[in-house]
């Protein structure tokens, strides 16, 4: 899987919510670094000049990366000092956290402190469609002769914003415009995991449907759709046929039919008895996050059909980047069967190179193995969990990256 981040340059990431200020009185601007210098006569935060900017740990051109800021979105301000490699002043935007003020305008807006995007019941950003059979064009403005943006491979995805439309147009986070009646409208999924708390004791139908058995011998009573969610009140075997109690009114399923998830043991890579940490069951197809030793959090996952190349690895990783959105596409690969491109892939989080948990909006198939290689999760599932992993992502940034001050969340895959 290739990942491709829109915007100024390439991926980058590093957590940390946005401090509130240290004055109490909350006083208002210009604000003034420690040398007194004022940062703009009524500047209430910065606007990149040319979409978005990278966010580095000190005011300081060579020092280390923690982000990159969501294109034309206000940051705010907290003070502003000299630094190497930026003609401007630096500004402060969060704990460690330095723009430099040449690739900066100042505003009078406020900045940013929640979430830009509106989301949908699904927790998305982005509504989203698919070339047909016969393949789609993007276009330079809303109309057919506008000329052609970019030509689309049958069943590529598209994303386009929510509050620009015009008739029967959408336009692509890029700026592009898709005629709507040239796409077929994506259907992401609405299921969802489970919060757990004292225990793992639940499991998900995988089987389509599953037939539901009760009384002594077991006899057909009922079936469960696939996905279905249910309590484990009892596992036996019984000759070679595991069964698994799901009610107090006698209800059984064969084990088979069935994702039971696993409790697992902190992996030793911890840095604290409480850490969050994330285990997913290639076997099970089940992902469950913990604190410490105590599950939180369980659902079903799709990875890598362990073909050559699209295979999810094994060990113990820790996310090294989490991104708001990216497109992923293998177009730049030869001599593969099918090329595939899915703009704006919302909750990346990759942890193993280019191996990443992520949203799906293409399929519902959760439960089974369907990827290239990443950890597809359900939409909203991705967004549980890239509010549950650290390091955070603050409201204006597109990508954050790790530092040795906010470390990032283990993942292990069995």
């Amino acid at each position: 899987m290739t990942l491709r981040v829109l915007g100024a340059a390439a991926v980058l990431t590093g957590a940390m919510l946005v401090r509130a200020r240290a004055d109490a009185d909350e006083r208002l601007p210009p604000w003034f670094d420690a040398l007194g210098i004022p940062v703009g006569e009524t500047a209430r935060s910065i606007l990149p000049r040319k979409g978005d900017v990278y966010i580095h740990d000190s005011p300081a051109l060579g020092s280390p990366r923690r982000g990159l800021s969501l294109p034309f979105v206000n940051l705010p301000i907290y003070s502003a000092i000299d630094g190497s490699g930026c003609r401007a002043r630096w500004i402060e935007i969060g704990p460690y956290a330095w723009v430099c003020g040449e690739q900066m305008e100042f505003s009078q807006a406020d900045p940013k402190t929640e979430e830009v995007h509106k989301l949908d019941d699904n927790g998305l950003f982005y509504r989203y469609f698919f070339a047909p059979n016969g393949g789609a064009i993007l276009y330079t403005r809303p109309t057919v002769d506008s000329g052609t943006a970019r030509e689309l491979d049958p069943g590529w995805g598209i994303a386009t914003t929510r509050d620009t439309h015009h008739a029967n147009w959408a336009q692509t986070p890029g700026g592009h415009w898709v005629s709507l009646n040239e796409v077929s409208p994506a259907r992401p999924s609405a299921f969802h995991g489970e919060s757990v708390s004292g225990g793992l004791a639940l499991g998900w139908v995988i089987a389509s449907p599953a037939r539901v058995y009760g009384g002594k011998p077991r006899r057909p009573r009922s079936t469960l759709s696939r996905q279905s969610h249910f309590d484990v009140r009892e596992v036996e075997k019984v000759g070679t046929q595991r069964w698994v109690r799901i009610s107090d009114d006698d209800e059984w399923l064969r084990a088979q039919d069935a994702a039971i998830p696993e409790i697992m043991s902190p992996p030793k890579e911890l840095n604290s008895p409480r850490e969050r940490w994330i285990d997913i069951s290639l076997a099970s197809q089940t992902l469950v996050a913990y604190e410490g030793d105590k599950p939180v959090y369980a659902t079903l996952v799709s990875t890598g059909r362990g073909t050559p190349g699209n295979v999810t690895p094994t060990g113990t990783f820790r996310v090294w980047v989490k991104i708001r959105s990216s497109t992923m596409d293998n177009i730049e690969r030869e001599g593969v069967s099918r090329h595939y491109s899915m703009d704006e892939v919302p909750y990346v989080q990759f942890f193993s190179k280019d191996i990443a948990l992520h949203a799906a909006y293409w399929h519902r198939d959760f439960g089974k193995k369907r990827s290239h290689g990443c950890v597809n999760l359900s939409p909203l599932d991705a967004r549980v969990l890239f509010a549950f992993t650290f390091p955070s992502l603050p409201p204006a940034w597109q990508a954050v990256y790790p530092t040795p001050r906010d470390p990032a969340t283990v993942v292990v895959v069995r």
